[in-house]
């Protein structure tokens, strides 16, 4: 006798509601393809690098962009992740009236050491699902930044890796800066 099996999937709308009325903490998940992921606790290497690369992002695009940290971006009906760093277009209620939603991101920004391979095999095929153009993966085992870019057919046709001697491109800006500007030293 054979017993199917269902998932009832939550999509973003529910999973606010679930929010409002106190059924979810308030960090430590997030939303993916309709189902509540927890989300890995943070270290000092990785808490440290988005600190980091949240004021030097803000430095070079000054007030053309939000850099918005750690919060949700809507990326479909049913997932709601939650980059460490999300490069916004401007808009003038500071996304305070509504969730930022993928065709409003320049390009997300995941720090990962235990989540790695969770952000290469289903972080970054959601977000060039949903179009993002630009998604790097800052890989703390390597010291390394994985620049994922051309999104089509739900996955980056391209992939460029740069270590902390090289200089990678930014997202909407013509100058390139030195990956080590980015990261933490390797001795701390």
């Amino acid at each position: 006798m054979s017993v199917g099996v269902s998932k009832r999937l939550i999509s973003t709308e529910d999973y606010h509601k679930m929010g409002e009325v106190g059924i979810l903490p308030e960090k430590g998940v997030e939303l993916i393809r309709g189902e509540i992921i927890n989300l890995s606790p943070i270290g000092k290497k990785h808490l440290g690098t988005v600190n980091k690369m949240n004021r030097v992002l803000h430095k070079l695009y000054g007030d053309d962009v939000l850099i918005q940290v750690q919060n949700p971006i809507i990326t479909s009906n049913l997932s709601e992740p939650e980059p460490d760093l999300c490069i916004l277009h401007h808009r003038a209620d500071w996304y305070g009236k509504g969730i930022a939603k993928a065709g409003e991101a320049l390009a997300v920004i995941e720090v990962a050491d235990s989540s790695l391979e969770y952000d290469q095999e289903v972080k970054a095929p959601l977000y060039a699902e949903s179009g993002i153009p630009e998604y790097w993966l800052v890989n703390l085992r390597r010291d390394q930044i994985e620049r994922y870019t051309q999104p089509e057919g739900g996955e980056y046709k391209r992939l460029q890796r740069y270590d902390l001697d090289d200089r990678i491109p930014l997202p909407a800006l013509d100058q390139p800066i030195a990956v080590q500007d980015l990261l933490l030293p390797a001795d701390e």
